[in-house]
């Protein structure tokens, strides 16, 4: 027969509660870590669609890459990106 001791059974709570809390901050960690790949892709998603746009724009109708992206109105920030993939 078995018998638990005070420190058996305070030790196994122990694990559980570790055990509990690794659980909780794997999911947290697995959320926290799609949430960012999925701004990330977001993020590249609009500056392939914005490089896109200023191509076609500076083909179609003849500007030059400070008139296209004007006309997309894209912040001046995100500008110098942009004309070094041109």
């Amino acid at each position: 027969m078995f018998e638990w001791s005070l420190e058996d059974a305070l030790e196994a709570r122990r694990e559980d509660g570790l055990e509990e809390g690794l659980e909780k901050g794997m999911e947290k960690g697995m959320e926290k870590g799609l949430e960012k790949g999925m701004e990330k892709g977001m993020e590249k998603g609009m500056e392939k669609a914005n490089l896109l746009a200023v191509r076609n724009l500076m083909r179609n109708l003849h500007l030059d890459p400070q008139q296209a992206m004007d006309a997309l109105n894209i912040p001046v920030v995100e500008r110098g990106k942009l004309e070094a993939q041109l």
